[in-house]
């Protein structure tokens, strides 16, 4: 989310009536705490984990704590992600949650494409420039100097199972990253391009909310609101694709949940759909 300015009226606290957020919101700047680390047998399958928790609290303001678990199975394809927040204080407190995934070079590289459930294309940021570029939303381009960074909002479909399995494949090398959510846990989507010399990246990022920001999640009545000690639970799982029959399975997955525009540049609808369940 956006850099933004919003009321604090939840903390309580008269001497104190907004908070600044940065980019992403302060927690992306907090150091986590390892907790924990080791190794769990099931039978002959052995699963690697660690723990760890990260704290965003202050006096007269929230006390939202993050809790996460990461596992994979030895000589496995995946990585799943388990995440809990909890407000650990006394009063409601608004949340938001996001995952900012990067994926880089070798995966990236030009003619790497990108693979998703696409309904609709919601929102592009600086939408006239894209074509200016050169740049669209299905395939990467090589690194370039003075590329200015691009976002799209999706909104995608989920399977009969409720989740939503994203993609950046690459056919030369016959290697993928999927990642992939529950449309429940995170209803949104953005597509993050920075494909500048020297950073070179795309992001794939679920979402909890719409990228119109905090305040036009709390306007629109769709800000999550944590009572004290409530929590909510996410799971993302990463899975590598290892040659060219697995990523052709996951792009006819994909596909049967939703046809992506062929377009490399569809015009926005700026139709956000209502969050309902907050």
């Amino acid at each position: 989310m956006g850099p933004e300015v919003v009321s604090t009226e939840s903390y309580n606290y008269p001497g104190r009536k907004t908070a600044s957020h940065g980019l992403h919101g302060r927690v992306s700047a907090m150091p986590a705490r390892l907790t924990g680390y080791g190794e769990r047998w099931e039978g002959d399958a052995c699963v690697l984990w660690a723990e760890g928790v990260v704290s965003q609290a202050t006096v007269f303001g929230e006390n939202l704590v993050l809790y996460r678990r990461i596992g994979a199975d030895v000589g496995g394809d995946e990585i799943r992600l388990s995440d809990r927040v909890v407000n650990e204080g006394f009063l409601k407190m608004p949340h938001m949650m996001f995952h900012h995934i990067n994926v880089g070079h070798p995966v990236l590289e030009q003619g790497a494409r990108y693979l998703a459930p696409i309904r609709d294309v919601i929102w592009a940021a600086h939408e006239a420039r894209y074509q200016a570029q050169g740049v669209g939303y299905k395939s990467a381009p090589a690194p370039s100097d003075g590329f200015a960074e691009q976002v799209w909002q999706h909104e995608m479909a989920a399977n009969a199972a409720g989740e939503v399995p994203v993609a950046l494949v690459n056919d030369r090398i016959g290697l993928g990253i999927e990642v992939t959510t529950q449309k429940e846990q995170f209803p949104c989507a953005y597509q993050w391009q920075y494909y500048q010399s020297g950073a070179y990246v795309m992001g794939i990022e679920p979402s909890t909310h719409h990228v119109l920001g905090n305040q036009a999640a709390r306007d629109r009545g769709e800000m999550i609101w944590l009572g004290p000690q409530e929590a909510r639970q996410y799971q993302t799982r990463f899975t590598v694709l290892d040659g060219a029959a697995q990523i052709a399975k996951c792009e006819t997955a994909i596909r049967a949940n939703a046809a992506q525009p062929d377009g490399d540049f569809p015009t926005p609808s700026g139709q956000f759909p209502r969050l309902s369940g907050r």
